[in-house]
């Protein structure tokens, strides 16, 4: 199970959601359980957009790329007060 919340919508409104799999979330039936903004047409459009974002710009991807620039950049540092650097 895995729970998203404040980048799913970039930021700009409150949303959140659940993923897992059939397993575990097809044990829940309607109405067994909910919660206080579940529904929520706006935040289901704005998180929407915040994903096209993401993989139509390749933010994804260039985090990837940035993520491993910077690891490197923190390897090539030499200081006794660092001793390692992990991914």
């Amino acid at each position: 199970m895995t729970l998203l919340g404040k980048a799913l919508s970039g930021g700009f409104y409150p949303v959140s959601a659940v993923l897992s799999n059939n397993d575990v979330l097809g044990t829940l039936r309607p109405g067994q359980h909910g919660s206080t903004f579940g529904g929520n047409l706006l935040a289901c459009a704005v998180a929407r957009a915040a994903v096209h974002v993401l993989v139509e710009e390749g933010m994804i991807e260039n985090a990837a790329i940035q993520g491993a620039r910077y690891q490197q950049g923190l390897k090539d540092i030499r200081a006794n007060t660092i001793r390692e650097v992990h991914p």
